[in-house]
Parts: C-alpha cells; sequence; structure tokens
C-alpha cells in the first residue's frame, strides 16, 4: 500500500512518514500543498492519502478532499490541530475515512489507516465489510456514527462502558452511546492510563470513581462490578491509604 502525506509543516509530515515506515507502511510521497498534491496524485500510484485539513494557500484539505472524490476515489484521512467545531463539521461534510489529530501517537495512526481501509472498502463494495456504527477514535476524543453523522465525546466525559456481546454502551453524566463494537477492541484504542478493564462485561474511567470497595467500584449513583481476575492489577494501579 502506498501512501501520500499532504502536510505543510515539514517536520511534522517526517515525523509522520517515520512512524508509518516503522509500522511497515510505504510512503510514496510527500506534499506541502493543494497544487502539489495534485500532480502526484495525477501521476503516481497511491492507495492512501493523509490531508491536513488546514493547508497553507487558497484550497486547503478540505478542498484536497472534495478533489480527491471527484477525480481520483482512494481512502484519506484528515490530519488537524483544530479542535473547532466548525471546521470540523466541514470536514465531515466531505465524508472522511478517518480522522487523526495532531500530536500522533502510533496507536492512533494503526486505528486510523485500519478504519480508513475498511470503511473505503465498504463505501466501493457494498456488504464486503460488516456495517457498524463503530467509533473514530483520535486524540482525547471519539467520534460515534448517529444518523447521517459523527457525535463528538470526550474521552474524559465517559465515565464507564458495558458491554452485550459485540455492542458497548458508552455512559457519560447526561446520556449513554450504543455502538456494535467488542469491548477488548475499544479497550484496545483507550488510553490505559485512564481507562481499565475491571470485569468482563466492565471498563471504567479511573477519574471518574467515586469510591472503591472489594467487590465494585462507585461511578455517581452507579456501583460497577469488579471481578476477581481484575481486582489485584486495578488495585496496583490506585493509592490507597488506610
Amino acid at each position: 500500500m502506498k501512501i501520500l502525506i499532504v502536510e505543510d509543516e515539514k517536520l511534522v509530515a517526517i515525523s509522520l512518514q517515520r512512524l508509518l515506515l516503522s509500522m511497515g507502511y510505504v510512503v510514496e510521497d510527500i506534499a506541502g500543498s493543494y497544487e502539489e498534491a495534485v500532480e502526484i496524485l495525477e501521476s503516481k500510484e497511491i492507495h492512501l492519502a493523509f490531508f491536513d485539513i488546514d493547508l497553507k494557500g487558497k484550497q486547503t484539505g478540505i478542498d484536497l478532499a472534495n478533489y480527491v472524490r471527484k477525480n481520483i476515489g482512494i481512502p484519506y484521512i484528515y490530519l488537524t490541530a483544530v479542535n473547532e467545531t466548525t471546521t470540523l463539521n466541514d470536514a465531515l461534510e466531505t465524508a472522511p475515512h478517518a480522522f487523526l489529530f495532531k500530536p500522533f501517537r502510533r496507536l492512533m495512526i494503526y486505528t486510523a489507516v485500519n478504519m480508513a481501509i475498511r470503511s473505503y472498502r465498504e463505501e466501493v463494495l457494498p456488504g464486503t465489510v460488516e456495517k457498524r456504527n463503530k467509533p473514530i477514535v483520535i486524540n482525547e476524543v471519539l467520534f460515534v456514527k448517529e444518523k447521517e453523522s459523527y457525535v463528538k465525546i470526550a474521552l474524559n466525559d465517559i465515565r464507564f462502558i458495558t458491554s452485550d456481546d459485540n455492542y458497548v454502551e458508552l455512559h457519560t453524566e447526561k446520556r449513554k452511546f450504543v455502538i456494535r463494537e467488542t469491548l477488548k477492541s475499544l479497550m484496545e484504542q483507550l488510553p490505559a492510563n485512564t481507562f481499565f478493564r475491571i470485569h468482563k462485561s466492565y471498563i471504567i474511567n479511573l477519574n471518574a470513581v467515586q469510591e472503591i470497595s472489594q467487590f465494585y467500584a462507585v461511578i455517581g449513583d452507579v456501583r460497577v462490578p469488579i471481578s476477581d481476575r481484575y481486582r489485584h492489577a486495578l488495585l496496583s494501579r490506585l493509592h490507597l491509604y488506610s
């Protein structure tokens, strides 16, 4: 798989390139502008592209995504340091295959690449990949699909997560979100310093825990059970005083 990186900050582009190479991917080229990217896309075989949303010049990464959708037809991932709703909504209108927030983390790159490929295959060949409301996981944020759009959820707002076979429920203080995903797969995408599995059916946000006993953790008015399998590991993570 040949990858194109379109990023006007050279150090950022090189950092992403190195991480991708270390994961076994082939970075075919790097472009710093819309015009340079179009030239590469027209002259080389590219299978996946990363586009900086806030690309300098008259035409942004969003313009480039529109060009690719109309003329090239490959999956693409948005790169951004922007955490502003209007810009993200504009980007979502182009139906990106994944997002990747700066600064990059290796796990997030791996997740974004695989999500983009899965999303593109389903888009091009409907029925070949199981449809699911799979979350897009980026730096400190989840985007969960609801109908025709994605709802942004800050990881800090998730108090605990429950599982029912291939579905999980994300519980925030005000509401819950149901997605089709396994608890194991979701756990692999969440920051390990914040989220901890305490039961075969439960993950908790350690920052949300108000009280803990031998058998359960209290989060708000909910008692989340702690199983024997995870109890010792959980207690070793906490600063306990008597």
